[in-house]
């Protein structure tokens, strides 16, 4: 249980960690709502980490 446990922390900080690129790569090539977006979607992995981990992730 605590492998599976680190497992999935350790996939949502990658998932984390690519969105903020992508998040990037976005602004750079002014598409502006698709960097919205993919900002939406790191605030709601960096809840998911805080609530079930206690840590905010970094960045």
């Amino acid at each position: 249980m605590k492998e599976n446990r680190e497992q999935t922390y350790q996939e949502l900080i990658y998932v984390h960690d690519t969105l903020l690129q992508l998040r990037q790569i976005a602004q750079n090539n002014r598409y502006p709502m698709l960097a919205y977006f993919i900002e939406m979607a790191w605030v709601e992995v960096s809840d998911v980490l805080r609530s079930q981990f206690g840590q905010s992730a970094k960045n």
